[in-house]
């Protein structure tokens, strides 16, 4: 875009003037301007939009929350007790850190009250009719009136430059220095204010709009009266909106916005009981009340050139709707930090009283009269508003200001529990006569059914599901220790509990959480998305030494400043307990783990604390939301370094085309495609199998949902110990169904060797052939819109194949074939350079393999691409058995030799590997489809059985291991013995309800004499309906008089699932497990000549 010259008319497209006043003047409950009718704020919206007229609105007083001139009801601090306060001084008179906290506090408000006095703070609060947007313009594609969306790349989202205090109601273009308005808004916005000291556009005077500080430009150029200027393309600059959004009301922008001040002095008051605070919050507060019923968001929409955060419903108050939680929990959470102060200070009532004798808002004569008009103004109003969508975002934000608003206001069988039991109950946003209503905080209901027994919630990306935490821990923050309402208490949700336990067994190498979905990076370093506060506080409520364990990681293997909060009695007491829990246990250093709610397990050999770790991760969870299309996905770590990094966070979301043809897309994920298409959506997968042992680790999971036109898909991934510091994995994934498949498997970035291949480079295009070319950034090519699938807001897209370039492709490639990554340290983490490795050796036949470059989402310090290995199979109704072996090594391989070795079976259908070791150890790895199958493998051992290692040394019997199986023999010496391979049964008794400790009593049918005996860590697999699996480790088991009967301990796994009504949370739950269902627990054994 150039430079436009030419003048410009703020009334040029969009609403002008004279539209804009009759949608606002349609949204006070009394006059603003001249010919406004009185009308209820619920008809008002639909007014505003043009849904309806007054005389034809529906009757919707049964769908408003009514808010009424009540008498001020609270009575006392609810939020910062008197004990909470005591605290706080205490410890500011005791910790350094907590002196910190208090003059970060302090100096923040300090400098808020030497730029405004008082006067000017009760000015500040603007009124409906000076709009606000979180964009200069409302798409973002505009950017800058003189350089264009160059403002966006080179300075981000927010790139407008705002001071307050020395330049108000102007906002900075960054690349030109040039303020915005050019028109002197600020004289405008006072010669406009009406009787109630809000500004009135009938009112202002034009003479300000006028183009005084780019005068070479024309008179117009620039200039916005408060609904934007239009430029002579009919772009709009809502320069106004955007300043008034972030510098009076939000703070991203501007260190002084109102809602932040108001909790902020709030705050100050609280440490140093200086009245100064006090009444400035106090201020702005009463000001904003006087406002906030007639505050609404309807007539700012972007289809009018105002963008807002509001999930595209339109709704919201002085913000977005999604934008307004955070503000109503502020201006909520200064009311209580002051409330004495009201009636403690007559200087507020004094000031207030002042302000009512000069302008038309009503007494404020006494300190109920302030606390009235808050009361009703803005507490009052937050469950009205929640209920219209007007304060609305993702989940745990309106239900923060729900619940803020419900213990501050402190009202027992009155507000208070009418807006607890909402803040519980189920409610979606539902389209009504009367607009969008939501029916309810839909707290319990996502927490017993959305959160799975694990602790992560629907999204399938484990950033959102810390998110789904923090939002969690707001709401549960507020209600902990109020003693008006049974049941307040969150924390002791067992589903709450388990949300901080969900994300520390995601972590391997102490150094990495994988970016599983829209989460991090492509392969960087970090434990997630995790806080150390959280883990502190974690580990102060439920005493699991994980979670000290795990601060003490994240503080950089230290102690020092790790301690409670602010206001707790002893908050550096839980330091001591962390150091003690150091001296008994050591370091974070995980075993193997199956979180089989949500849907990951890991692998893990050698020492995290010792820097020995290796691991291999499996996903099979939820792959919708911001999950990816990545069902079985694998990932290795090792060596220090994620050698298998998973793509990560899209460099857009929504349905963007990089982001829904390649980045979330099957194709892009180290698993398999069949017929060309990505995975259908599922919840979960189902295990059949986890085992660990000293040197075998194994997990088998089927995912029965993803594609459905197959019969199996399902991958079995084992890894094998070889000494203190190396192992090697064996993959097979079947497939039976469908007529193409394709592996793909990608390592980290780095250079690629193969050996056993004859690849050919395409001449040009992509895997998609070579007349299909990659698209450019952003570019939604017809490949890409030839698919047959349909992303939200109907853009269809292809399976990615157009996303994979320089290709190289084997037409005729052997059984046996490898391909090795010379994997590069990207981001920076090894202290000093190493030569470290991913090898992958293919061990079946395929039709086709093609080597390619595939680029993760361009987004800091990521790779710029990757390199691929696609091995094809086509043909009818196909059973492909992709069988690989994986090494991750450094310097050298550990390895000299793989193959494929024959079965020969009675029923069953085998894959076994024979791997020979340069330490000249032969180890046979073997995973069967039916495990009651006899099976000999190489003519060197037989066994029956789902699982099976063998280990020889110098021909000699070394190790062997079986799961599943009732016998392993060589030669006709039995080396493991199995008389009961496993226990079957059914069901006969479960625990009911949320509780945190889950009990299971099955009737068995096949099992040992004594079938109690050895199940602690073993894991039951019961027979489900519906789309969560019936995977559950046992913790203990014992006997319960009877000698069929057990009764099996599985800790917090519960059973729950759902609400039988979301309405009614007292009506019961849904579960996953059923008495009569029937189940499985698959046993083992092991044989060592060291043992023997």
């Amino acid at each position: 875009m150039t430079a436009n010259n030419s003048s410009g008319h703020s009334d040029t497209g969009g609403i002008n003037r004279r539209r804009f006043l009759a949608a606002t003047c349609a949204l006070g409950s009394t006059p603003l301007v001249a010919g406004c009718n009185d009308q209820e704020e619920s008809e008002a919206s639909a007014a505003a939009s043009g849904e309806t007229t007054s005389e034809e609105a529906p009757d919707c007083s049964q769908q408003v929350v009514p808010v009424g001139d009540n008498a001020a009801t609270k009575t006392r601090r609810t939020i910062y007790t008197d004990d909470r306060i005591r605290n706080a001084r205490a410890n500011i008179e005791r910790y350094d850190w907590a002196r910190a906290e208090r003059d970060a506090v302090v100096s923040r408000a300090d400098a808020f009250l030497d730029a405004y006095t008082m006067e000017e703070v009760w000015h500040l609060v603007t009124g409906q009719q000076v709009p606000r947007a979180s964009a200069v313009d409302a798409e973002r594609r505009i950017g800058s009136p003189t350089h264009g969306p160059d403002i966006y790349t080179e300075h981000g989202r927010y790139p407008w430059e705002i001071n307050a205090v020395e330049e108000p109601w102007k906002v900075t273009d960054p690349m030109t220095g040039i303020r915005y308005p050019t028109n002197d808004f600020q004289s405008y916005l006072v010669s406009g204010r009406d009787n109630r000291g809000f500004f009135d556009p009938a009112r202002a005077d034009d003479q300000y709009l006028v183009n005084e500080t780019q005068p070479d430009r024309g008179p117009e150029w620039g200039v916005d009266d408060g609904h934007g200027w239009v430029d002579d393309d009919g772009n709009r600059f809502t320069f106004v909106a955007y300043y008034n959004h972030f510098a009076t009301w939000s703070s991203r922008q501007s260190r002084f916005g109102l809602s932040l001040m108001a909790e902020l002095l709030g705050r100050a008051y609280l440490y140093t009981d200086d009245r100064t605070y006090a009444r400035a919050a106090a201020i702005i507060l009463d000001r904003t009340a006087d406002e906030y019923p007639r505050m609404d968001l309807w007539p700012y929409q972007t289809k009018y050139g105002f963008a807002n955060s509001h999930g595209g419903t339109g709704k919201g108050k002085i913000l977005g709707s999604e934008w307004e939680t955070r503000l109503t929990s502020r201006l909520v959470d200064a009311y209580d930090a002051i409330f004495p102060a009201i009636e403690e200070d007559e200087w507020i009532v004094e000031f207030l009283a002042d302000k009512a004798a000069t302008y038309d808002i009503g007494r404020k004569s006494t300190p109920d009269d302030v606390r009235r008009n808050v009361e009703n103004g803005i507490v009052r109003r937050v469950r009205r508003g929640v209920k219209q969508a007007k304060i609305r975002g993702n989940f745990g934000t309106h239900q923060r200001s729900l619940a803020k608003s419900a213990v501050v206001l402190d009202e027992p069988e009155g507000y208070t529990d009418d807006t607890l039991d909402f803040l519980f109950r189920g409610g979606d946003l539902e389209s009504t006569d009367c607009g969008l209503q939501l029916g309810g905080g839909d707290v319990l209901p996502r927490l017993t059914g959305v959160v799975d027994r694990d602790g992560h919630n629907d999204e399938g990306a484990p950033n959102y599901h810390q998110l789904a935490l923090e939002r969690t821990r707001d709401v549960a923050d507020v209600l902990d220790g109020y003693d008006n309402y049974d049941g307040a208490d969150l924390y002791d949700h067992v589903k709450v509990e388990r949300m901080h336990a969900g994300q520390p067994p995601l972590l391997v190498l102490n150094r990495f959480q994988p970016s599983i979905g829209d989460s991090g990076r492509t392969g960087n370093p970090g434990v997630g998305w995790m806080d150390k506060e959280t883990m502190v506080d974690a580990f102060d409520r439920y005493d699991d030494e994980a979670y000290a364990q795990l601060a003490y990681l994240m503080n950089g293997s230290s102690t020092e400043e790790l301690h409670g909060d602010i206001f707790d009695s002893n908050p550096e007491q839980v330091q001591t307990d962390i150091n003690n829990v150091l001296e008994a246990d050591g370091p974070l250093d995980l075993s193997s783990r199956t979180l089989a709610g949500f849907g990951y397990t890991a692998l893990r050999q050698g020492s995290a604390a010792e820097s020995t770790e290796r691991a291999v991760w499996l996903y099979y969870g939820r792959n919708s939301g911001h999950g990816h299309q990545d069902t079985l996905n694998l990932g290795i770590a090792a060596h220090g370094l994620t050698l298998a990094p998973d793509m990560g966070y899209p460099a857009q979301t929504g349905p963007s085309p990089k982001r829904i043809n390649w980045t979330a897309n099957t194709i892009s994920h180290n698993t398999v495609l069949v017929d060309g298409t990505r995975q259908e959506y599922h919840w979960v997968g189902t295990p059949r199998a986890f085992d660990e042992t000293e040197r075998v680790s194994v997990v088998d999971v089927e995912a029965p949902d993803v594609y459905p036109q197959t019969d199996t898909y399902r991958r079995t991934t084992a890894m094998i110990r070889i000494d203190e510091e190396t192992s090697y994995a064996v993959d097979v994934f079947r497939v039976d169904g469908g007529d193409d498949h394709h592996f793909s498997f990608h390592g980290g970035e780095g250079a690629v060797s193969t050996t056993g291949l004859d690849t050919v480079e395409q001449s040009s295009g992509t895997y998609a052939g070579e007349d299909v070319p990659k698209p450019g950034k952003g570019e939604n090519t017809e490949y890409n819109q030839s698919g047959d699938h349909e992303a939200w807001g109907g853009k269809r897209f292809n399976n990615g194949f157009n996303y994979l370039y320089d290709v190289e492709r084997d037409g005729s490639p052997p059984d046996r074939f490898s391909v090795d990554w010379d994997v590069a340290d990207t981001w920076g983490v090894l202290p000093a350079e190493r030569d470290v490795h991913l090898r992958l050796t293919m061990l079946c036949g395929t039709d086709e393999v093609a080597l390619a470059s595939g680029d993760p989402p361009d987004r800091s310090g990521n790779p710029g691409s990757l390199r691929y290995l696609v091995a094809h199979r086509t043909g009818s109704d196909l059973r492909s058995t992709f069988t690989s072996v994986i090494e991750p090594y450094e310097d050298s391989r550990a390895v000299a030799s793989v193959e494929q070795v024959p079965t020969d079976s009675d029923r069953g259908n085998a894959s076994a590997v024979r791997v020979d070791l340069l330490s000249g150890r032969t180890d046979y790895v073997v995973s069967t489809t039916d495990p009651d199958a006899k099976y000999q493998v190489d003519e060197t051992f037989e066994f029956s059985g789902r699982f099976a290692v063998y280990s020889q040394r110098h021909r000699s019997s070394e190790y062997a291991y079986l799961h599943d199986g009732d016998r392993l023999a060589v030669k006709g010496r039995v080396l493991v013995r199995n008389s009961n391979p496993r226990l079957t049964g059914e069901v006969v008794e479960r625990s009911s309800g949320l509780n945190h400790h889950t009990e299971m009593t099955v009737a068995v049918a096949e099992g040992p004499d004594d079938p109690w005996e050895g199940l602690a860590d073993k894991w039951i697999y019961v027979d489900t309906d519906g789309d969560r699996n019936g995977a559950y480790r046992i913790e203990n088991a014992t006997d319960v008089g009877e000698s069929d009967r057990v009764r099996l301990f599985l800790g917090q796994q519960t059973f729950v699932n759902g609400l039988a009504d979301p309405q009614d949370p007292s009506a019961g739950h849904e579960y996953t497990v059923e008495v009569g269902d029937k189940f499985r627990i698959p046993l083992g054994g092991t044989w060592s000549r060291d043992r023997a």
